[in-house]
């Protein structure tokens, strides 16, 4: 499940935007996920998680599960992009997102 909202950044040009998560293990051992695992794509670019929101991140066990938000300062200019599941650089899951109107 991934739930986008975005409000107004302290710069002029930007937007704060969190995308809500939530993960649900069913490996055969813990698994390892967090914010820093993923990026946002749009027109060329890219952008990493916003290192001082409160990013999720963790290791859970078989059937358990793992909520959290991922924080990302975007330029005003994006309004839709790719969100991109990437550890370790290696990009495993994407997504299409649109980001909505900053409140």
């Amino acid at each position: 499940m991934v739930l986008l909202k975005q409000r107004k950044a302290q710069k002029k040009d930007k937007n704060m935007v969190s995308i809500a998560m939530s993960f649900l293990n069913n490996d055969n051992g813990p698994v390892g996920v967090g914010a820093f695992d993923f990026k946002i794509k749009s027109g060329g670019k890219t952008y990493d998680v916003f290192p001082q929101g409160n990013n999720f991140g963790d290791e859970f066990k078989p059937n358990e599960k793992l909520e959290g938000k991922a924080y990302f300062e975007l330029p005003t200019s994006v309004k839709k992009g790719t969100l991109v599941y990437a550890p370790m650089d290696k990009e495993l899951a994407s997504w299409s997102i649109v980001i909505p109107e900053a409140k």
